[in-house]
Order: structure tokens, then sequence, then C-alpha cells
């Protein structure tokens, strides 16, 4: 089952297999993955990060951002400080949300497990 949100972006979550609020500098050090064919990258939470924590897109694109938590806790995935597009997702579940890449960095977050925190990084700069 898909099901769809509405917000500043879209999310949407699946049946399937498979916080505190931290600034886009948090994944600096961690080998970042770009976006794949279609606008797509797949973030694996697990129960005290996220894999990859850092994801490298284009300024203007449109990216679906499908997260899979594989901890057994549940998680969410929140972009920017708290108050941007945002998706739960259960253990053993899979959800996604789509945003459109901005002009600077984007951290995203677990609100639920502080520590947990990478970046959605503008490819060729795009640093505050």
């Amino acid at each position: 089952m898909w099901c769809g949100l509405a917000l500043v972006a879209t999310a949407g979550c699946s049946g399937g297999g498979g916080g505190g609020v931290g600034d886009a500098t948090t994944a600096a050090a961690t080998t970042c993955v770009g976006v794949g064919s279609p606008g797509s990258a797949t973030i694996t939470a697990r129960d005290d990060h996220f894999d990859p924590a850092c994801v490298v897109a284009a300024p203007g694109s449109t990216v679906r951002l499908v997260v899979r938590n594989a901890g057994h806790h549940p998680h969410n995935l929140t972009l920017g400080d708290g108050s941007g597009a945002h998706v739960a997702v259960d253990r053993g579940q899979a959800a996604f949300l789509t945003a459109v890449v901005g002009t600077t960095d984007t951290a995203f977050t677990c609100t639920i497990h502080p520590g947990m925190r990478g970046v959605l990084r503008v490819a060729g700069g795009g640093r505050p």
C-alpha cells in the first residue's frame, strides 16, 4: 500500500521490507551519494544513524528520498530545522518524500533519536 501526504514537499509510505536537529555540516566528513536516475536516493534508517548520511543533488532538481527503516525502533526523516517536510517510518517499513533542492545544503534528522543526522547537499557548492 502506498499513501501520500502534501506538505512543503510530498511524502508517502508503503508496507514492505526492507532527535535533535543538526546543521548541514553534520555529514561533512561522510561520503556522499549522488541522486540516481530518475532523481531518487534510498536512505536506510538504522538505530543510530542514516546510511548514507549525505545525498548530493543538483540545485533546482526534484528528488525522491526513499527512507527504509532497518532498525528496531520507529524513525522519521525531517528536512530542515524540524518545520520542513517530514516522513515517519515504522520498523521494517519504507516511506518517501519528494523535495525540490534549493541553493543551499539542507540538513535532515530523525527527531525521535538525537544524533541521527544527515545532509541533502547541493551539487557544486551550496554550503551556507
